[in-house]
Parts: C-alpha cells; sequence; structure tokens
C-alpha cells in the first residue's frame, strides 16, 4: 500500500523533476557556501575556509564601482554622477552605494557555476556555457547596480525595495533561464544522444 502511493507521489511529481533538481542544487549551494564562507553581506570582511579574503575582495569591489560608474556615465545628464573609492552616487541623490564585496556578483556566479556543473551534459559544451553564463550575470550586476543609481537618486527610500527585492529575485530569476537554456538545449541533447547509442 505504501509503494502505491509513494510510486503515485513520484508520478505526480515526475513533470517537475528538473525544478525540483534546480532547487536542491540552489539551496545546496547556498549552504556550502554559507559553510566555507564567513562573511556578511553588508560588511566588507570575508573569510574563506578561515583565510581573511577581504583585501582580494575589496579590489573586486573597486573594481565592480569603476565599472558601474564608466556604465552609468554612458547616459545622459549624468555628469555629476561620482565616484568615490568603493562609493558611487549622484551629488544631489540624497544616497551614496558602498559597493562591498556582496556587490561583485561572485556568490551568485559561484552559485550559477555550481548548478551548471552538477546538471547533466557534455563537459565539453559546460567549459563555454559556464564562462558565456558567468559575462551574462556579470553584465546583469552591473546593470541592476546602475539602475538602483537612477532609481534611489533623489528617492533613498526605494534602496531596500531595488536592492534587497526586486533586484535580487531578477538576479536569481536569470540564473534559472540560464539552467533552463541548459536543460532544454544541452542537457536533453546529450540524454538524446545517450539514448541513441
Amino acid at each position: 500500500m505504501r509503494d502505491k502511493y509513494l510510486q503515485i507521489l513520484k508520478d505526480k511529481l515526475s513533470p517537475y523533476k528538473g525544478i525540483l533538481y534546480f532547487a536542491i542544487l540552489l539551496l545546496g549551494s547556498n549552504f556550502l557556501w554559507k559553510i566555507c564562507v564567513d562573511g556578511q553581506l553588508h560588511s566588507q570582511q570575508i573569510a574563506i575556509f578561515g583565510v581573511d579574503m577581504t583585501s582580494h575582495f575589496y579590489k573586486l569591489s573597486q573594481l565592480t564601482t569603476k565599472l558601474v560608474f564608466n556604465f552609468v556615465r554612458l547616459f545622459p545628464n549624468t555628469e555629476t554622477f561620482c565616484i568615490n573609492n568603493t562609493l558611487v552616487y549622484f551629488p544631489d541623490g540624497k544616497i551614496k552605494l558602498n559597493l562591498i564585496w556582496g556587490c561583485t556578483g561572485v556568490k551568485q556566479l559561484y552559485i550559477f557555476t555550481l548548478i551548471i556543473l552538477f546538471s547533466p551534459g557534455a563537459m565539453r559544451t559546460k567549459i563555454w556555457y559556464i564562462p558565456l553564463g558567468c559575462i551574462i550575470l556579470l553584465f546583469y550586476n552591473i546593470a541592476r547596480i546602475s539602475a538602483i543609481a537612477f532609481l534611489t537618486r533623489g528617492h533613498p527610500e526605494r534602496f531596500d525595495f531595488l536592492h534587497e527585492g526586486l533586484f535580487r529575485y531578477i538576479y536569481y530569476g536569470l540564473i534559472f533561464v540560464l539552467w533552463v537554456i541548459w536543460e532544454e538545449k544541452y542537457s536533453k541533447r546529450k540524454k538524446k544522444q545517450q539514448e541513441t547509442q
């Protein structure tokens, strides 16, 4: 009787197998990050396996800040946009964005990389798909921070909604879309090749 109910449950969950697999990989990679990395998202301090990596991540924060600054300055009416080490801001904006290690996108790149690495598919395809996905995610990160700078200009109360909510969910949604593309275009192709052999 129990086996019958387990089979019914298995049959009902079968169409969602891929999404459940993605969710497990997402949660597993987040859990592994929390075990290996000691660093608050709102702090500059970060250690990996107990080794202080703050200075290395600080350099990444500075690079991210420069990229955001240069990206924002591509748009009209941004001549007053300022950069000061890891701060970017509009002087009349009433808010300064301090780009710390959590703003570099490293955690999201790590999560995406693990998800694709542990998804079915040919390693030779993963070798180019992972870097391509990382480039897309890095571009989104720069666009995300730039959009926050624009949208909070004169409205600092919008920061939490944009930073902690909307753009974070879009970030993970983009990771999901990249995984769906992998599943539909590359993972299933390998399964079909295995079936024909």
